[in-house]
């Protein structure tokens, strides 16, 4: 039931996120996302420990998080790829990142836990991975409220100097 809950509010704060990243602008909403994750992911590994209420509480808010990550990365991500090859770099991205780590991420942190005896695993592994997609984003051009289409996306000519019909 939690993470249906969990779930059903994520659906909710994407679109809200995303509006946010709009406004605001991409980075600003992503950085204050990463470093939240960043700072909140193991307090909130320590606070499911606590029963119930810590574990609803811990769950809403990295839900809540993680909303806030995918409402500005989806969008972001579409933006910094040209028009005429957006589809294939995200399809590219996004199956090597998920056959990386989509399947492997879950086996991993029941070794590690297991090997450790710590429930806490997860919490610094999300740090790390939080560090790079921080680093990352403090690297990307700011695309809100940029035009996607250039003049090359709609008439199939690279931009530059237009030749005359006929000219040499």
């Amino acid at each position: 039931m939690h993470g249906v809950v969990t779930h059903a509010g994520d659906a909710l704060l994407v679109p809200v996120f995303g509006r946010l990243s709009d406004r605001v602008g991409r980075e600003p909403v992503f950085v204050a996302a990463t470093t939240a994750l960043l700072v909140l992911s193991t307090p909130a590994f320590l606070l499911m420990r606590t029963g119930l209420a810590g574990t609803w509480i811990a769950g809403l808010l990295l839900g809540a998080i993680l909303a806030a990550i995918l409402g500005t990365y989806a969008v972001w991500s579409a933006e910094i790829f040209p028009t005429r090859t957006r589809q294939s770099g995200l399809s590219v991205a996004y199956n090597i990142t998920a056959a990386l780590f989509a399947g492997t991420v879950p086996y991993l942190m029941t070794v590690l836990v297991s090997a450790t005896g710590s429930p806490l695993v997860p919490g610094p592994y999300l740090m790390v991975f939080t560090t790079g997609g921080l680093a990352a984003a403090l690297t990307l051009k700011e695309t809100a409220g940029r035009a996607l289409l250039r003049p090359e996306d709609v008439d199939g000519v690279p931009a530059g100097p237009r030749r005359r019909a006929g000219a040499a």
